[in-house]
């Protein structure tokens, strides 16, 4: 799922930037995969950096099945810490299929998100 800096290697990922304030609505995912129904999961992933690595807290507006950080599985909730590694990092969520979130947005104050 990811190389050794932490990118998403998939050659069928596309992407979709977020908005300006980190928000990911539904239906900018729906514009680009319409046939989202059709698939076996979404999956949403962001790239970030942690200049020390540790603990990183974050904060989740809407709901994910799963998810993974730099290929290890962990628990979310509205608020999570999980230890990221110093330097380039990434979290994959996996969306519910059925009941997209009307928004999708991560923040922490503790790591730098980076654009491809």
């Amino acid at each position: 799922m990811t190389d050794d800096q932490g990118r998403t290697t998939l050659d069928d990922w596309r992407p979709v930037f977020s908005l300006v304030s980190g928000a990911l609505p539904a239906d900018l995912i729906t514009a680009i995969y319409p046939s989202f129904s059709n698939s076996c999961g979404l999956f949403a992933a962001t790239l970030f950096e942690s200049a020390k690595g540790g603990p990183a807290a974050f904060a989740l507006a809407g709901t994910v099945k799963d998810a993974w950080l730099n290929a290890e599985l962990f628990k979310t909730d509205a608020t999570f810490t999980v230890t990221a590694r110093p330097g380039a990092n990434v979290i994959v969520f996996q969306l519910a299929e059925k009941n997209l979130p009307a928004v999708l947005k991560l923040s922490s104050p503790d790591v730098t998100f980076l654009s491809n």
